[in-house]
């Protein structure tokens, strides 16, 4: 019975990983990456973005909505790509990847959530968030050049990124048709 049982359990096991998807050679998943959702969601949705960026804003409830629908199917990836021109996006991408190493991609998302809710507020709010979430001034120091956000860091070679820039399981994808292929899984 117990080899029967054996037999089983790894048939399954084999079944769950022919559907997660591989990762996209042009894409790893880096340890550096805050992640929110499971390593073996059958859909991974890599999202370069600029926490300043009104477009990035406009993607999130699609982002968000995708996640509540679909839950372990799906892991959501983040990659800075603060844009020059928005003064307040690398201070803001330092904060969350701040938040990211002191307390983990719980208060990374954490603070997430709450820059892209509040974007007008970001120049002025910034710190205050980041104290909530760990990543105090004090956090920042300790972190010191890990820290260090730079566009060019996360963009693989010959990849031309635009932001928001989404990519499902390593495709690319434009304006947001990502939400109506979802349902079919």
């Amino acid at each position: 019975a117990r080899e029967k049982h054996d037999r089983s359990s790894d048939r399954d096991e084999r079944k769950k990983k022919d559907r997660v998807v591989k990762e996209s050679k042009l894409l790893p998943i880096l340890k550096t990456d805050p992640v929110r959702g499971s390593d073996h969601a059958w859909v991974t949705i890599v999202e370069f973005s600029d926490f300043q960026c009104p477009y990035c804003g406009r993607v999130q409830p699609t982002l968000a909505a995708l996640d509540t629908k679909y839950g372990e199917k799906l892991r959501l990836v983040w990659k800075d790509n603060p844009l020059p021109f928005h003064k307040d996006a690398r201070p803001a991408a330092k904060m969350a990847r701040v938040a990211f190493l002191e307390k983990g991609a719980p208060a990374f998302f954490s603070l997430h959530d709450t820059m892209f809710a509040n974007q007008a507020k970001i120049a002025t709010e910034l710190e205050t968030w980041g104290d909530s979430v760990g990543a105090d001034s004090d956090a920042i120091k300790r972190q010191g050049k890990v820290t260090a956000v730079r566009r060019e860091t996360d963009l693989p070679a010959g990849l031309w990124i635009a932001i928001p820039d989404l990519h499902a399981n390593g495709a690319q994808v434009f304006n947001q048709p990502i939400f109506f292929a979802m349902p079919r899984l």
